[in-house]
């Protein structure tokens, strides 16, 4: 969509441009729409690739002729389609579809019944936001720390049952608050996000004496599954 927008705002130095999705049965369909110069008929055929643009003359921001080719790749790898209607003079409207799956009865939310507190130790606001909107059908409060050492003070002064933490942060990075917060309490579950999963990284982060890990981009499914598995292992503890 970021792709299909900045190309928008280059061939339409001023007018409209609109941008949404809608929900068809199976297909999530995401449309980008612009009252600018348009596209020939023949250019249609090879917009989507690479180093690949309209005329030069009718664009205010020159760019490489990458971005078509990109969000044709990332729809490609999402089994989906991408075309373009447009008319000089009038305007273009890009569509992308992909595959649409609902997974909202598939995950199981174990001990959605007995509420918990949740500390997210992560410096990424938008990650952050995303992480609150996969926990808000659950029965959690959710604490939200933006660097480690907030982490570690959060933990002090609040009853919390499990820790999503980013490896990078400022100040006091994932490893460096994890060795603060086993010097007191060795029970939390501590689970990594992290978009850095090698084999060595994942050792790394076990042998750092975090319990778990999630890989960045996040999935619903994995996310919640994780943290049921943790959870699950607290009620066990307490019976």
């Amino acid at each position: 969509m970021s792709n299909l927008i900045e190309n928008a705002i280059k061939f339409c130095s001023e007018g409209v441009i609109e941008f949404g999705y809608f929900l068809l049965e199976n297909e999530l369909t995401f449309y980008v729409k612009d009252s600018g110069v348009g596209i020939e008929t023949e250019a249609k055929d090879y917009i989507f690739d690479r180093f690949t643009q309209g005329k030069l003359e009718q664009t205010h921001n020159k760019g490489v002729g990458l971005g078509l080719s990109i969000v044709k790749g990332l729809v490609d790898i999402l089994n989906g389609k991408v075309w373009v209607d447009s008319k000089i003079g009038v305007g273009s409207i890009f569509f992308v579809t992909i595959p649409y799956e609902n997974l909202a009865n598939e995950i199981n939310v174990v001990l959605n019944n007995n509420h918990f507190t949740i500390l997210i130790a992560e410096d990424e606001h938008i990650i952050f936001m995303f992480l609150k909107e996969c926990l808000s059908d659950i029965n959690c409060s959710i604490l939200h720390a933006y660097k480690g050492k907030e982490a570690i003070k959060l933990l002090d002064q609040n009853s919390i049952d499990i820790i999503l933490m980013d490896i990078n942060m400022p100040v006091m990075d994932g490893y460096q608050a994890i060795k603060e917060i086993r010097k007191t309490n060795n029970e939390i579950p501590v689970i990594v996000q992290t978009g850095l999963l090698f084999t060595d990284v994942k050792d790394k982060i076990l042998s750092a004496d975090f319990d778990d890990y999630i890989p960045k981009p996040i999935s619903k499914r994995i996310l919640i599954t994780t943290i049921n598995k943790h959870l699950e292992k607290i009620a066990c503890t307490k019976k």
